[in-house]
C-alpha cells in the first residue's frame, strides 16, 4: 500500500513537472519572438540609416505594409516600455537595441538551462515509476 502512494506522489510530481515544461516553453518561445524582433529592429536601423526606401507596417497586424522614404535618418523613435516612444537619434537607438539583445539572450538561454533541467528531473522520475511498477509485477522471490 505505501508503494502505491509513493507512485501517486511521484505521479504528482511528474505532472507538475509538465506543467512547468509547458510554461517554460511558452517563455521561450516568447524570448525567441522578442529576440527575433530585436535583430530585425537593428537591421531596419541599419537599412533606415542608409536613407532611401524602407518596408513599414501600416498597422500591428501587418494587413498593410507601406513602402516609405526616408527624411531623416539621425533620429528615430524608440520604444521605452509601457507603450511609449522616445525620440533618439539612431546611434542611441542602437546602443538600446544591442543592449535588450544582450539582455534577450541570456534570459533565451538561462530558460534553456533551467528547461534541461527540468527535463533531466522529469526522466529521473520517469525511472524511478518505471522501476516501481516493475517492482510490483515481479513474482515474489521464494
Amino acid at each position: 500500500m505505501s508503494t502505491q502512494v509513493d507512485i501517486n506522489t511521484v505521479m504528482a510530481q511528474i505532472e507538475v513537472l509538465r506543467q512547468r515544461l509547458a510554461g517554460l516553453d511558452v517563455l521561450i518561445a516568447e524570448a525567441e519572438a522578442a529576440l527575433k524582433s530585436v535583430d530585425t529592429a537593428l537591421k531596419t536601423l541599419d537599412a533606415a540609416e542608409k536613407g532611401g526606401e524602407v518596408l513599414v507596417p501600416g498597422d500591428p497586424g501587418f494587413n498593410v505594409i507601406i513602402k516609405a522614404r526616408i527624411e531623416d535618418a539621425g533620429k528615430t523613435l524608440l520604444h521605452v516600455g509601457g507603450g511609449i516612444f522616445a525620440k533618439v537619434d539612431v546611434d542611441k537607438a542602437r546602443e538600446k537595441l544591442l543592449e535588450r539583445l544582450e539582455s534577450l539572450g541570456k534570459t533565451l538561454s538561462q530558460l534553456r538551462r533551467e528547461r534541461e533541467a527540468t527535463l533531466q528531473e522529469l526522466a529521473q522520475l520517469e525511472y524511478i515509476i518505471q522501476l516501481a511498477l516493475a517492482s510490483q509485477q515481479a513474482p515474489p522471490k521464494k
